[in-house]
C-alpha cells in the first residue's frame, strides 16, 4: 500500500492505493472526496513503495519466536506460538472467574492443570539470540521442567525462573509440553511433526 495525495489544493485527501489492483494500461484515481480525476505514476511514488509495507510489518506484525508442543498421551496434539512478552498458560475452561484469559489456553481434562498455570516470558535480544523464562504462576499442583518422576523433583516456587532450551519438556499438572525454538524449526507445522515424532 502507498499513499497518494489527492492534487485538488482545495481537497488534498490522503489516499491509500494498492499499485498492484491498478490497470497498467488507465492507471487513473479518482478522489473519494471531492471527485477529482489523477493519474499513478510509479516513477513518482518509488520511494514510498519501499517505505510503507515496511512499516506496516513493524506495527503491525508479531514475529512467533517459538512454539509449546502438547505432547501427552492423555491430550490431543496443540502447538502455540510465543511471542515477545508475558505468555501465560493454563487450562481452558469456559469460565475462568477472576482468573486472567490465558493467552495459551491448553485444551485438556486434567484437572491438575490450573487455568492460570505457569508465564514463558519470551525476550528478543537481537541478532538471533532470544531467551525463554519459565516461571510458576501460584498453581495448584506446580510446574516442572525435564523430569521423568514428579516425585524426585522439587517444583518450582513462585520465585524461580528457569531458562528454557530448545526441547525442553514442561510439566502442568500430569500435560507434558516441549518448547521448540527457531533454533531447529522455522514454523508451527516443523515444531509439531518432530515433537510428535518424539517417543512419549
Amino acid at each position: 500500500m502507498i499513499i497518494v495525495k489527492c492534487p485538488n489544493p482545495q481537497c488534498g485527501l490522503k489516499m491509500k492505493i494498492n499499485p498492484a489492483q491498478l490497470n497498467p494500461n488507465d492507471p487513473r484515481l479518482q478522489c473519494p472526496k471531492c471527485g477529482t480525476i489523477s493519474w499513478y505514476r510509479p516513477e513518482e511514488h518509488k520511494a514510498q513503495d519501499k517505505v510503507l509495507p515496511n512499516k506496516a510489518i513493524k506495527h503491525n506484525e508479531k514475529k512467533d519466536l517459538g512454539w509449546l508442543v502438547v505432547h501427552d498421551e492423555e491430550a490431543q496434539t496443540q502447538t502455540y506460538a510465543l511471542t515477545t512478552g508475558e505468555n501465560l498458560v493454563g487450562r481452558k475452561a469456559t469460565d475462568y472467574g477472576s482468573k486472567k484469559i490465558p493467552k495459551i489456553p491448553i485444551i485438556t481434562n486434567d484437572r491438575y492443570m490450573s487455568r492460570n498455570h505457569c508465564i514463558i516470558e519470551v525476550k528478543d535480544k537481537g541478532s538471533a539470540k532470544v531467551l525463554f523464562y519459565l516461571k510458576d504462576w501460584d498453581s495448584v499442583n506446580g510446574t516442572f521442567v525435564n523430569c521423568q518422576d514428579i516425585g524426585t523433583l522439587q517444583r518450582l516456587s513462585k520465585k524461580d525462573v528457569v531458562i528454557l532450551e530448545d526441547g525442553d519438556t514442561i510439566q502442568m499438572g500430569k500435560t507434558k509440553i516441549v518448547l521448540k525454538t527457531q533454533l531447529t524449526v522455522k514454523t508451527a507445522e516443523d515444531a509439531t511433526l518432530i515433537v510428535s515424532q518424539t517417543p512419549l
